[in-house]
């Protein structure tokens, strides 16, 4: 069960500094906005770029639970092979 504990909060902090990322981006952007010291086009534009941001991380996590799930099955291999004595060392 602490797997899925590390999991999930795992997800539940990518997902909580995405989208705070965003939520400052807007806030702060927004500010400028009506400021005046930049245009309502730069921030649309770096909230475009924060999105753009979150697909190569969970690529990056999709290729370590991949990696994790391989392992484990060339273990289970691995074993399953030395123990009918068909390995070769």
């Amino acid at each position: 069960m602490s797997i899925y504990r590390i999991k999930f909060s795992m997800n539940l902090g990518m997902n909580f500094m995405h989208y705070l990322a965003v939520a400052v981006a807007l806030g702060v952007g927004g500010m400028f906005a009506v400021e005046h010291r930049i245009e309502v086009g730069t921030v649309v534009a770096v909230v475009s770029g924060l999105g753009k941001l979150n697909d190569p991380w969970g690529d990056l996590v999709n290729w370590g639970r991949e990696l994790s799930v391989d392992s484990v099955k060339y273990r289970l291999f691995a074993d399953a092979v030395s123990s009918k004595g068909l390995a070769t060392a």
